[in-house]
């Protein structure tokens, strides 16, 4: 998961790692829809016996397990596809699959859909006009049969579901 170090975005990212004390996990093809990249913190890494990195060849799920003194961490990185519902809802579904069975499980990334219309934020005709947009049931009924056991633990942002408005 090393970046190309022809890429100017991947070199960038590289150096802004170096400086500032991070390593960095980037996924990114030219001919990919998605890309992810994650910043984590050396002094978390020295921390780790082993460190795990894979991601799909599209490029929007990205999967980092690191074993720790505590157990198995896993962070899975996703962008979902978003023009498409059938494809998000079929990258949701695939989500469990790609999951160690075992240690603490982070899920992150651009979901790509609401699941309360009070999420989705519409800019109305005249300036300041606010209104609010539809759900998106397809994705959240899938998340949630997908991933019964999942739990939103904080998000004051327009996403998946119990944001703070």
């Amino acid at each position: 998961m090393t970046p190309d170090a022809s890429s100017t975005e991947a070199s960038e990212l590289v150096t802004l790692a170096g400086q500032n004390h991070f390593s960095v996990f980037f996924c990114h093809e030219s001919s990919s829809p998605g890309g992810l990249v994650l910043f984590v913190s050396h002094s978390f890494l020295s921390r780790c016996h082993q460190v795990w990195a894979f991601s799909s060849p599209d490029s929007r799920f990205q999967t980092i397990l690191f074993n720790t003194n505590q157990g198995l961490l896993q962070i899975h990185n996703v962008y979902l596809d978003p023009g498409h519902v059938p494809t998000r809802v079929s990258q949701i579904q695939s989500l469990p699959a790609s999951l160690a069975p075992t240690g603490t499980t982070y899920i992150l990334g651009d979901f790509n859909f609401v699941a309360s219309s009070r999420d989705r934020v519409l800019i109305g005709p005249s300036p300041g006009a606010l209104r609010y947009g539809q759900a998106d049931s397809p994705e959240t009924d899938a998340w949630l049969a997908s991933l019964p056991s999942f739990s939103k633990l904080w998000q004051p942002d327009y996403t998946f579901q119990r944001s703070t408005r």
